[in-house]
């Protein structure tokens, strides 16, 4: 996990991350992609809170690609806006206005 240690955060999220990882080792994505995508989800938050947006968008993105395949829209739209909220918040308007349609 030198990834997810390369910047100071505090223990509590270093924890989340390392349970969410964890979580996501657990599941088949081909099998549950839904469950798959909700863990991405959580560990973009995870990042987010953490203020590593650029992470969070990765696994935004990622979720958004799982959970596509589930055929929950309305999960499917939690992660989208999150993604294009996170978007936002890094001056990338363009990119959140284009996935938010």
């Amino acid at each position: 996990m030198p990834e997810e240690t390369s910047q100071s955060r505090p223990a509590r999220l270093e924890q989340a991350l390392a349970c969410f990882h964890e979580a996501r080792g657990l599941t088949d994505p081909e099998e549950s992609p839904g469950v798959y995508g909700i863990i991405l989800h959580d560990i973009a938050d995870t990042y987010r809170d953490a203020h590593d947006l650029k992470e969070a968008v990765e696994y935004f993105r990622q979720a958004v690609s799982y959970k596509q395949r589930a055929d929950n829209p309305s999960d499917l739209a939690t992660t989208m806006t999150a993604l294009a909220n996170t978007l936002v918040a890094m001056g990338e308007r363009s990119e959140a206005r284009d996935i938010l349609e």
